[in-house]
């Protein structure tokens, strides 16, 4: 039987109430409920179930044997940074260039357990100005590389011992930041529990401490520029800071504060 075009009822989508007339194995017609075909689909058992999940079975092991790590930018706003990298899969597989448009980030910028062999880099946009933060930088539980560059700190971070603050972090770059805590004598500059940090051409004043390593860090701080600070560096249970290049044995502190572990100076002598 033939069915006339110009017949059907034109609907822009399906609803969950439609049916499909189906030939039915037995002979004859049936009508089958849009509810049921999609049972039907993604039951036990069933060949297309079978072949979606051996297709992402596929796409997994594909991700996990990758050999190769591609390079991919993308440019946000500064009020969408945060919530942008929220909405980054926890697995990197690529490295990641977040380039940030000039503005102010008015909530912490976190990094919270990334992994994989990709990474992280946060930029200003080349040609669009500075990127001021107010409520710092929390990167927790980390193994993937964090590299965060030029970016400036401002205020007084609510919630956070320090303007930048790191934990259970294996790999984390700070390049050309710039602190100043003016107003905050009781917060830390750079603030490292278990993890390996480095710091290079660096701005940090008028804080309590410029930076602290502390549980077995290792902090290594080169070119790292003080002023205004009540304390340079400081050690608690067993952390390192290693000084490199230009840094100064107090860095802008009037004292260093040993409570367990070692600060190094550029020479290699225990401070």
């Amino acid at each position: 039987m033939a069915i006339k075009t110009d017949a059907l009822q034109q609907n822009a989508a399906p609803k969950g109430a439609d049916t499909l007339l189906m030939a039915a194995s037995a002979g004859g017609t049936a009508q089958l409920s849009l509810a049921r075909l999609a049972e039907f689909l993604t039951g036990q058992d069933n060949a297309v179930r079978t072949a979606l999940s051996n297709k992402a079975a596929l796409s997994a092991q594909q991700t996990v044997e990758q050999n190769t790590v591609s390079t991919r930018s993308v440019t946000v706003t500064a009020a969408e940074l945060p919530v942008y990298i929220k909405s980054l899969p926890r697995l990197l597989t690529d490295y990641i260039k977040i380039r940030v448009s000039a503005g102010t980030v008015n909530e912490t910028v976190g990094f919270n357990r990334f992994y994989g062999p990709g990474a992280i880099w946060l930029v200003p946009d080349e040609d669009d100005g500075e990127v001021v933060l107010r409520e710092g930088i929390a990167i927790d539980s980390c193994s993937a590389y964090i590299r965060v560059i030029k970016m400036k700190l401002r205020g007084n971070p609510n919630g956070h011992n320090a303007f930048v603050e790191m934990e259970f972090c294996s790999c984390v770059s700070l390049e050309q930041i710039d602190i100043d805590g003016s107003g905050t004598s009781d917060k830390f500059g750079v603030y490292a529990v278990c993890s390996k940090v480095g710091i290079v051409d660096c701005t940090v004043k008028n804080v309590g401490f410029a930076v602290s390593s502390a549980v077995s860090s290792v902090l290594s701080a080169n070119n790292l520029t003080g002023s205004g600070n009540t304390f340079g560096g400081r050690v608690y249970r067993g952390g390192a800071i290693l000084l490199g290049d230009s840094t100064p044995n107090l860095m802008g502190g009037a004292s260093n504060l040993k409570q367990g572990g070692l600060i190094v100076g550029t020479d290699g002598t225990l401070l």
